[in-house]
């Protein structure tokens, strides 16, 4: 028998894998200069951008939100990017096999989960074959990480189609915080890497930096000790350039990668792509901005016997933020975004066409109103008219108020869609059955996929009780309609249609404290539970989770720190079992200590 390694499995299995496994939190944390030494009251102060598309204190965003902090990331001893996600408690990511992750928020996990928006530094990585994110080539340098910030909830009315249960945001460093060399390596059992960085100044206003890094995972291992074949490797190069300061000046980065993993009985996959991205941005004055932004994707993959999929995107974003009135806070803009595919079908997998083309033209506004002192009001909606389903409107309300000067409580109201993918509308299996219950091939037919919908009421508290503690409470209640099913097609076989609908609700509260030395993060939630017309997996994960994570500070003393600095040495060390990263010009013949940051020594 044929054996159909896991990519094959979940682009037939799409719809049925929609056991809600994912749960919801919220507190906040931002990675900078001397952030470790920064008390919570202070972390509240720094500005988030994901709710609102415009800077905002993070104490006064009215959402489900939580930053991974660059600390955060170096404390973790983590070696990759979905790894790293991990550390945000309103995620539920899972580890497929060796090159692949299963990536959610609120529900509907499954290593093609498609209702999570995912942004690198203003550019969207979700995939319009499936309308998921292939994580085995989304990689960035972790120490030129600023912030990841990761918002619970739909995010349709600003972000547009696919950012539906939530919007992960990362952020990387301007090229002025990076200057000078680094180089990292991490060395265990069962993975290896390496990486080097290297910034420079270009004049006053304008820095520029080049990185490459490469890695390798060794394959995974079953409960009986059999190997897997799923090991990959990849390597990645680019470079970002950023001119100006203040809120106004132009980026530019790039970057290419290429690797290969094991497929079990098929041959090695390949994958392969760059991108090229240009930000212009300027700050007006009275708090207003202008940003445009354009930028290019490529990629390949392929996979002998199933596909071979290439891809080409061009988007165009504009967005302007102003106040109005001394009482309207405004954002408004618009874009457009072509994709283009080329697919080779195999005997199991095909697409009919092969060849697609997907056109999306979009305008969005949103008004945050004072009504008073302590009571603010959002509204808007975005208007999306994508060549499949033509015009999808999402709109968004919500009233946030200020109790005290420490505590806000927010409620939200929103509509959210995932418009249809490749898969949805053109998949084919020409040679292969489709697994148990059903009894038949996967046949195409006319193209009558339509949107998933969702409605979500929100409601949600934040509070800091001391200048060294924060709470926080959530609560969702997801109404679903027009979900993915697999529907009889006349003559035998299945379609792909709409048949599903249903609903999740979910609360999760946190509490965060920060002492001179340790810092504790209490978290429990409760796995949103999904019901439906049409039979789900409803245990795919603990209803109730609940975490603890704990951390220090270890002050070297004034001599040794006086040596430190002399040497110009640092360097850090974190989870020994799994990573070792050293910086530049490391002092030879002596153990690495813990990283040394600037205000430590006197």
């Amino acid at each position: 028998m044929t054996r159909v390694p896991a990519l094959a499995v979940s682009l037939l299995w799409l719809a049925l894998q929609s056991g809600a496994s994912a749960a919801n939190v919220d507190s906040g944390a931002r990675s900078g200069a001397g952030l470790s030494h920064l008390s919570i009251e202070e972390l509240a102060e720094i500005e988030v951008s994901s709710v609102s598309k415009r800077p905002e204190r993070l104490a006064d965003a009215p959402a489900a939100v939580y930053v991974i902090t660059r600390d955060e990331i170096r404390r973790s001893g983590v070696t990759s990017l979905p790894e790293a996600l991990r550390l945000a408690p309103n995620l539920q990511v899972a580890r497929a096999s060796s090159n692949s992750y299963a990536i959610t928020a609120r529900g509907f996990n499954s290593s093609s989960a498609n209702k999570l928006l995912v942004l690198i530094d203003g550019r969207s990585v979700y995939s319009p074959l499936n309308s998921g994110v292939f994580w085995d080539v989304q990689d960035v340098m972790l120490e030129d990480i600023d912030r990841i910030e990761v918002v619970s909830g739909p995010g349709g009315t600003l972000w547009g189609a696919n950012a539906v249960n939530g919007v992960i945001n990362i952020i990387t460093r301007s090229a002025h915080d990076t200057l000078g060399t680094l180089a990292s390596a991490d060395a265990g059992t069962e993975e290896r890497g390496v990486a080097l960085r290297h910034g420079r100044s270009l004049g006053e206003d304008a820095s520029a930096r080049l990185y490459a890094k490469g890695f390798r995972y060794d394959h995974s291992v079953t409960a009986d000790g059999n190997a897997v074949a799923d090991a990959w490797d990849l390597k990645q190069a680019g470079f970002r350039a950023d001119w100006g300061k203040n809120g106004s000046g132009i980026t530019l980065l790039g970057n290419a990668y290429d690797g290969k993993s094991q497929g079990s009985g098929f041959p090695d996959r390949t994958v392969s792509g760059a991108n090229l991205l240009a930000r212009w941005s300027r700050e007006l004055g009275d708090g207003a901005g202008l940003q445009a932004q354009v930028y290019f994707d490529r990629n390949h993959r392929k996979q002998p016997g199933l596909f071979t999929l290439d891809i080409d995107t061009v988007d165009v974003d504009l967005q302007h933020h102003f106040s109005w009135g001394g009482k309207h806070e405004i954002v408004w803009g618009g874009g457009g975004r072509t994709n283009r595919d080329h697919t080779t079908g195999g005997s199991i997998l095909a697409f009919v066409p092969a060849d697609d083309t997907l056109n999306l033209v979009n305008v969005f506004a949103q008004d945050t109103v004072s009504l008073s002192e302590h009571v603010k009001f959002t509204f808007g909606s975005k208007f999306e008219r994508n060549s499949y389903t033509g015009l999808e409107v999402q709109p968004s309300a919500r009233l946030a108020w200020k109790l005290d000067e420490h505590g806000l409580l927010w409620s939200a109201l929103s509509r959210a869609v995932r418009t249809p993918s490749r898969v949805d509308r053109a998949l084919v299996t020409p040679s292969f059955n489709l697994p148990p219950p059903y009894s038949g091939k996967l046949v195409t037919g006319p193209p009558f996929f339509e949107s998933e919908k969702l409605t979500a009421f929100e409601l949600g508290y934040r509070a800091q009780p001391t200048p060294q503690s924060s709470f926080s409470f959530s609560a969702f209640y997801n109404d679903y309609d027009r979900l993915r099913s697999l529907e009889p097609a006349p003559g035998g076989g299945f379609l792909i249609g709409n048949g599903i609908a249903g609903h999740a609700a979910g609360r999760a509260v946190a509490f965060q404290a920060r002492q001179r030395r340790p810092r504790l993060a209490l978290r429990r939630r409760q796995r949103p539970a999904l019901q439906a017309d049409a039979a789900v997996e409803r245990h795919a994960a603990a209803r109730h989770r609940t975490g603890c994570r704990s951390a220090g500070d270890r002050r070297a003393a004034p001599s040794r720190c006086a040596e430190l600095r002399r040497a110009r040495h640092a360097a850090e060390l974190a989870d020994s079992a799994r990573r070792r990263a050293v910086a530049r010009r490391l002092q030879p013949r002596r153990p690495a200590p813990s990283r040394v940051r600037r205000g430590t020594c006197a």
